[in-house]
């Protein structure tokens, strides 16, 4: 292993003791009976210190270790509530201390444990869902209900400081909700000609239009419709795809980049049946990496599932088959987002049967499948399917569903089918509901806005992987045994990911995984500011975790890190954690890290399995006669101690509490740090 890996478990090793415990905080407010005669204090590290010059309280306030002593309602005109304090101490006895000690303090009254309760925040054009008041389209946005936005929108709205880049086709900047927020990077373009697209005043600006509104809509205005970042603002550039002039689309891509934006939109595809092209992955490269921008795109609207004997005939009676690839979604580095069923929450919803085939009663729209069409023979487990049972044409006798693309790149899942257009309703009230993946991939772009909203530092990396660690894992759910392997990480979950956000920042914060099972992906996250709680989550087969949180990782009831050879699970503690903004530099090197260390790999020393039951094996990087052997808990305590010979060998100590352990090994010129985990 490197030098540099020895070195950072070593601080792992001095530092987790002291911070593995969470120590319980208590809170008062205390009544003084002047806020002239208030304890005067100075910060050194996270604590207080007394500066004062009565020695009586000097010498008080030495034995308690105190965290906040300050004005409750420092803004308040009144003498009584100007003379409220807010104290935050670790002792819990430092209350009626003080009312024993001093006559100036006159009420106490404990707040520990009490925390404030987001109630869900609602714009006033939410539409026909909304529990408030609803002045915009009284449109159904059931897709927000299902991502819980209103709980993200509690934390941030986002800001027109947040650029959301959009490259489709079109956009109406005469739309109510767009008007005051979109800047177009070059000329109105004509990229749609065929009559049949719908035209709001701008031919071909329809699709570009619903795209950007879905993503970012002005939100709180009393019209129209509302936005997943619905404060942020929009950057807008065409894409253009002409057979002699592919690039230039990338090269829009490339330069919404260079304008400034935080994320960008691509809800088009070219789908092939194959990888795509290295010059395009290159710029994604680029973009990504050297601007820091993440990129989200929709996977497609083709099934993989289509055969020459079942298959929905295309222009000219042509027709596809086989697994489909869109890209720029399948490319590396890009977010693909197909799609999932949010309409109607159980089977016995109004409009949710659909009629009987000769294989089984249809059911649609169903909440939490991937496809638009579930069997509902046992309407207690409803299965989706890629069939529906009906003759639809000679080519398609078992009634192929229609449903949009499933492939090994798709990385997360968002609401696809019959979401709310918002150009028909702009220019003529008409309420107009489509489905395909460019309805689900701007609703990612929004909550991509909205995390960066509350976190700026955030790299394209920590983005993807915070999106996929809180998704619902839909995949596990038994009406999506059918698309296993190839839905992604789960549904998306806008609250859940802003909070994680929110949380992973704050000094006190608590950023949660839970009731997830991971089987591949690789996550890394490396600037929790407090404390990382896992539950009920599985991380196993070829799944890769390696967390650094600066004061806490629990591994709650419910988990199980088990990978095998190729996943890793490494969880770290890190008092000097750097919290700051990550730049391409840094992305870069772990990157070349990475390569480096897989180019290494065969001459690391390897601890397997890992985790264990106590019992594994070492297997050594280089042959040394003798090798001093050092096992050590958590806490520093040496609980194994032996020499071994050779370049292989096991330990056994079955009898040792679950938890993380340190093995050192070490020669006269030899000294190595290795970490294990006990089931």
């Amino acid at each position: 292993m490197k030098k540099s890996l020895l070195i950072f478990y070593s601080l792992f090793f001095l530092s987790a003791y002291s911070q593995k415990q969470e120590r319980p905080i208590y809170s008062f407010y205390v009544h003084i009976n002047s806020y002239s005669n208030a304890p005067k204090f100075e910060q050194v590290g996270n604590k207080l210190i007394y500066s004062g010059t009565n020695l009586e309280e000097k010498d008080f306030f030495s034995k308690y270790e105190i965290l906040q002593f300050e004005q409750s309602f420092p803004a308040s005109k009144r003498i009584n509530t100007l003379n409220v304090f807010s104290v935050v101490s670790y002792n819990s006895s430092l209350l009626q201390d003080m009312k024993k000690k001093f006559d100036k303090y006159l009420i106490f009254e404990e707040t520990t444990g009490n925390k404030i309760e987001l109630l869900n925040s609602y714009p006033n054009d939410y539409g026909s869902t909304s529990p408030v008041i609803n002045l915009g389209a009284n449109a159904s946005r059931k897709d927000l209900d299902y991502i819980n936005a209103p709980k993200a929108w509690d934390i941030t709205t986002g800001s027109n400081q947040i650029k959301i880049g959009i490259s489709d086709s079109n956009i109406d900047t005469t739309d109510v909700d767009l008007q005051l927020k979109t800047q177009r990077l070059f000329p109105l373009r004509n990229i749609y000609t065929n009559p049949a697209y719908f035209d709001v005043n701008n031919t071909g600006s329809w699709h570009g239009t619903s795209t950007a509104s879905l993503a970012a809509a002005q939100g709180n205005n009393g019209a129209g419709t509302v936005g997943v970042c619905y404060d942020c603002s929009i950057v807008a550039n065409s894409y253009t795809y002409f057979y002699n002039h592919q690039g230039q689309s990338y090269n829009m891509l490339l330069q919404l980049a260079q304008s400034g934006v935080k994320v960008i939109n691509m809800s088009w595809a070219i789908m092939l049946v194959s990888e795509g092209y290295t010059a395009e992955q290159w710029i994604i490269d680029e973009i990504t990496e050297d601007y820091n921008v993440v990129m989200v795109a929709g996977a497609g609207n083709r099934t993989s599932f289509a055969t020459t004997n079942s298959n929905h005939s295309g222009a000219g009676g042509g027709y596809y088959t086989g697994i489909q690839y869109g890209y720029p979604a399948s490319y590396d580095k890009v977010i693909s987002v197909s799609g999932i069923n949010h309409t109607y929450s159980q089977m016995t919803d109004t409009g949710a049967y659909c009629c009987t085939s000769d294989w089984f009663p249809n059911y649609v729209n169903i909440e939490d499948s991937v496809s638009p069409v579930v069997d509902g023979t046992d309407i207690q487990n409803p299965i989706g399917v890629t069939h529906n049972g009906y003759y639809q044409s000679p080519t398609n006798t078992n009634g192929l569903v229609w449903m949009h693309t499933l492939n090994k790149h798709v990385d997360i899942l968002a609401p696809s089918y019959k979401i709310f257009q918002a150009p028909w309703y702009s220019h003529n009230l008409t309420e107009v509901y489509g489905s395909g993946t460019s309805s689900a991939a701007p609703l990612v772009t929004g909550t991509v806005g909205l995390m960066v909203s509350v976190d700026q530092c955030l790299n394209y990396k920590e983005v993807e992987d915070i999106l996929q660690l809180t998704t619902k894992d839909v995949e596990h759910m038994p009406i999506n045994q059918n698309f296993y392997g190839i839905v992604g990480a789960g549904k998306l979950e806008t609250g859940d990911a802003v909070e994680f956000v929110a949380e992973m920042i704050s000094p006190t914060g608590s950023a949660v995984i839970d009731n997830h099972i991971f089987y591949r992906f690789n996550f890394e996250l490396n600037r929790i500011n407090n404390r990382l709680s896992i539950q009920n989550v599985v991380f196993k087969d070829k799944c890769t975790a390696d967390f650094t949180a600066r004061n806490i990782v629990d591994v709650l009831p419910g988990s199980d890190l088990a990978p095998n050879a190729e996943g890793f699970i490494d969880l770290k503690i890190d008092a000097n954690l750097d919290i700051g903004c990550s730049n391409t530099s840094r992305i870069a090197a772990r990157e070349k890290e990475k390569v480096s260390k897989n180019v290494n790999a065969i001459a690391e020393t390897k601890l397997f399995p890992n985790p264990n039951n106590g019992i594994f094996n070492i297997t050594l990087a280089n042959k040394h006669n003798s090798v001093n052997i050092q096992v050590f808990d958590i806490s520093g305590k040496l609980i194994y101690e032996n020499k071994a010979t050779g370049a292989s060998f096991s330990i056994s100590l079955p009898g040792i509490a679950p938890g993380i352990y340190l093995v050192k090994l070490s020669s006269d010129t030899y000294s190595e740090t290795i970490k294990f985990v006990k089931k």
